[in-house]
């Protein structure tokens, strides 16, 4: 009778065991489980692509990369827009667009620029002008010859707009605005304009009730500017400066100088609208390293195999996705606002959780070995062609040093800049001749620089060699500053574009014909191409590698040999 009993109490115990498994041990596994799965879901989210995002939280992302940096204040707005920019769109389409950005940034208000909010010169007054606190005139060369731009000034004045002349700063070699030509043009402005922008300004002033004579109007004009209608020329050239003393603000100028030349600026601006002195605050150091020196630590490329038969070459993850050369001269406030229009392409279509970004010597690096070594850290080059850009010693090493490493090159030619492609070609096979009589100073620069260059010694006419083979030949994109006449759908496309043919383009790196190569080997066929290159065509070689005489492939092909 005490066996049975035994088993049974045996039984209930284990019943009971088996029950505190389920009632406890079950539960702390599913909610184990599901905090499991709530931690993939966060990551998931917090690591998912821009797509993913609404498109007005990626587009104003792009957009404050460069607002997060600049110096801000609190601009008290009375009307719509703090300030409207006149200026000459032929001359200084793109130094308006910066300035734009920079003012609308540091002010935290709206600023009138008429290629990003005009859809119908009519209503320029109205809807512009009269609605901004106050009127800044970009002063450059013709600026007083443009029928639209004086009818802004007197319209200002007549309606109480404060006007604050701001004086751009030319670029080396070139003519800026001259106050004593600017004097004598007003005061003979009846001959200095051609028949149309005359028309222009005598139908409005002839259109008002009553009509405004043509004296009257180059007075008030005059007087907004500063000049006062009756200083006379002789006062001007005698140095008369107090009366045409202006702001400047320089284009080219290093990001520092440019913030405190803004800061300047919007502290006249609040002067002329009886405003306090402006409290500023930055929500980012002004001096930070730049993102040449953030991303030296990273090697960019693995060493080149010595072989052809083995593996290409792998290139590790790029410090800048793109490295613009350029003639400082000549497409400065260009480079600055495509810089600007590509970092935020760039970081729209990436998936990355890192921001990618673009070099710019003006921002990043100053010194050619820093600006060299960058270059080698950037997955594509994009050169802006202007008309003496290729006369430029740095520009000729830049993309020398770009053809050598195989990087991708893609040429932009901005419209009305004076680029000509056949001109080019002739300049760059006879480089040593036609710089020689250009700019003398240019070509001992050259020399000098690649006299240091590393490896065996490279000649002038060896460069140009190269360049003429590739560069002429390469189908450029064309970028007209003054186009957006209704926003920056030009200016976007362009970028764009440009983001599109780099990442194709370095998809294909070129592969270095090395001189070990040639010894071991006659032929070597590229993966990307299915293409066969015989080295007997290979016409010259500098320090290990052979420049093939095949532009069609080099170019066209995008197999980027040198």
């Amino acid at each position: 009778a005490a066996a049975p009993l035994a088993a049974a109490a045996g039984l209930s115990s284990g019943l009971s065991s088996g029950a505190l498994v389920a009632v406890v041990v079950v539960p702390l596994v599913l909610l184990l489980l599901v905090a499991v799965v709530l931690f993939r879901c966060r990551h998931a989210l917090r690591s998912a692509p821009p797509r993913l995002t609404s498109r007005r939280s990626a587009l104003s992302s792009a957009s404050m990369s460069l607002a997060a940096h600049l110096p801000k204040c609190k601009w008290q707005k009375t009307k719509g827009y703090a300030t409207f920019l006149s200026h000459y769109k032929a001359e200084c389409a793109s130094t308006a667009r910066l300035l734009h950005t920079y003012l609308q940034g540091m002010l935290g208000v709206d600023v009138f620029l008429d290629s990003a909010r005009l859809h119908d010169l009519r209503l320029l007054f109205n809807d512009g002008l009269l609605k901004s606190d106050v009127l800044v005139l970009l002063l450059t060369v013709e600026f007083l010859t443009r029928p639209w731009c004086l009818l802004e000034i007197w319209e200002a004045q007549r309606n109480g707009v404060p006007v604050l002349p701001l004086l751009i700063t030319p670029v080396h070699g070139q003519r800026g605005f001259d106050a004593v030509e600017a004097h004598a043009q007003l005061a003979a402005l009846e001959t200095s304009l051609d028949a149309s922008a005359l028309s222009v300004i005598t139908d409005h002033l002839t259109a008002q009730q009553p009509p405004v004579p043509m004296c009257e109007f180059k007075a008030t004009v005059m007087q907004a500017i500063g000049f006062g209608g009756d200083v006379p020329a002789s006062a001007l050239e005698d140095g008369a400066a107090a009366a045409v003393s202006f702001l400047s603000w320089d284009p080219c100028a290093s990001d520092r100088l440019m913030l405190a030349a803004t800061q300047t600026l919007c502290e006249n601006m609040a002067r002329l609208t009886d405003r306090p002195p402006l409290l500023w605050s930055a929500a980012h150091p002004l001096h930070r390293p730049s993102s040449n020196e953030r991303a030296r630590r990273r090697p960019t490329l693995l060493p080149v195999p010595r072989s052809f038969r083995r593996k290409p070459p792998v290139r590790q993850a790029s410090a800048f996705e793109v490295f613009i050369s350029y003639h400082r001269a000549e497409s400065g406030p260009d480079a600055r606002v495509l810089h600007r229009a590509l970092e935020d392409s760039l970081n729209q279509k990436s998936r990355a959780r890192r921001r990618r970004s673009v070099f710019l010597d003006a921002t990043d690096a100053t010194d050619l070995g820093t600006i060299l070594a960058a270059l080698e850290a950037s997955r594509a080059v994009v050169v802006l062609l202007t008309r003496h850009v290729l006369a430029r010693p740095w520009v000729l090493l830049e993309m020398f040093h770009a053809a050598r490493l195989g990087k991708a090159v893609v040429p932009v030619k901005v419209e009305g800049g004076g680029y000509d492609f056949a001109t080019a070609k002739a300049f760059l096979s006879n480089l040593e001749k036609e710089l020689g009589e250009r700019d003398a100073a240019a070509l001992d620069e050259l020399r000098e620089r690649l006299a240091d260059y590393p490896g065996p010694p490279v000649s002038v006419s060896q460069v140009g060699s190269l360049l003429a083979r590739t560069i002429p030949n390469i189908i450029a994109v064309t970028f007209d500053p003054a186009l957006d006449d209704h926003g920056d759908h030009h200016l976007n496309a362009v970028a764009h574009e440009l983001v599109d043919r780099a990442w194709s383009r370095s998809r294909s790196s070129g592969i270095l014909l090395t001189e070990d190569t040639a010894t071991t080997t006659t032929e070597t066929t590229i993966d990307a191409h299915s293409t066969t290159i015989n080295i007997d065509d290979a016409t010259e070689f500098v320090d290990g590698f052979f420049f093939v005489d095949k532009p069609k492939l080099c170019v066209h092909e995008h197999a980027e040999l040198s």
